[in-house]
């Protein structure tokens, strides 16, 4: 077997798509086919399942994506040990991020992370964290950053950013506090399901033995932006992340209201799957993003 041989396989088992994988490595879709045939003649098993519809591994397929990632990760650390020595570090990295950490805290660091290293690009999907979860499990992806963890075991978590999810309204509405038996009264806009916020916020609730049935629900939205516009001018309430409003409480646009007895607090995390090593250009970015926290 050999390195393109390797690589073949590994994106087929990213993209579960033979041509999506031959357009990825800029080969023709026969090319892949033939580098799948020779690794399975050389080791005498079958690493995929093909069906008109799609594509997986087989138990011997997935062991041999350990080993190949492995492989392929230190064929990539020579060169970028060597580009680093060299001081030409380059390549593109692809996050996938939750809706808070991709609009509030990863163009700064993107930014800072691209003046040290120019030549680095990058991809960045903005997913809830269940989304950023389910790629990580499937090997889409590196690495992600949410703001909710998953129960798997096979993922690590690197603590990067603090944050409080904080019940807000217009800033005219004439309230300023509330109990926790209110929030069953006022008008709620709450997030997706998937969401980190939402996961974080209905555990608290349920801590207070307060349920999703038993809250007055106006909406729910998948986009921060949509949810300020809609409780601009509004007798509706949101929780949301203090970090996402803060810029509008500055301006007096919105008002965070406090809620007798009730906090919720947050972190959000560098995750990766602990299966598969992490590529030398993502652990460079998570040493980076981690020098920061």
């Amino acid at each position: 077997m050999n390195f393109k041989e390797l690589q073949s396989f590994v994106a087929i088992s990213k993209y579960k798509n033979f041509s999506k994988a031959a357009k990825a490595l800029y080969l023709t879709q026969p090319t892949i086919s033939h580098h799948i045939q020779t690794l399975e003649d050389e080791l005498k098993t079958t690493i995929l399942i093909r069906t008109s519809k799609s594509v997986s591994l087989t138990k011997s397929g997935q062991l041999l994506l350990i080993h190949a990632q492995k492989i392929l990760n230190e064929k990539e650390q020579i060169h970028f040990m060597f580009d680093h020595y060299n001081g030409d570090i380059s390549g593109e990295l692809e996050i996938a991020t939750s809706t808070i950490p991709s609009q509030y805290y990863l163009p700064s660091i993107v930014k800072s992370f691209s003046k040290i290293h120019p030549k680095m690009n990058f991809k960045i999907e903005k997913l809830d964290s269940a989304g950023v979860h389910k790629k990580l499990e499937l090997s889409t992806i590196d690495f992600g950053i949410v703001g909710a963890k998953s129960n798997a075991d096979f993922f690590a978590y690197e603590k990067i950013l603090s944050d409080n999810i904080v019940l807000c309204c217009d800033y005219n509405l004439e309230t300023d506090s509330l109990t926790i038996q209110d929030l069953k009264k006022i008008p709620l806009i709450i997030r997706e399901e998937g969401s980190g916020t939402k996961k974080m916020l209905m555990k608290a609730l349920s801590e207070h033995n307060i349920e999703r049935h038993q809250l007055n629900i106006f909406a729910t939205i998948d986009d921060i932006n949509t949810i300020k516009a809609c409780i601009l001018g509004s007798d509706k309430y949101a929780f949301t992340s203090k970090i996402a409003i803060q810029e509008d409480v500055d301006q007096k646009k919105l008002k965070i209201i406090q809620v007798d007895d009730f906090e919720v607090l947050r972190d959000f995390y560098f995750v990766y799957n602990k299966k598969h090593i992490l590529t030398p250009l993502s652990q460079t970015f998570k040493d980076y993003i981690l020098s920061k926290a």
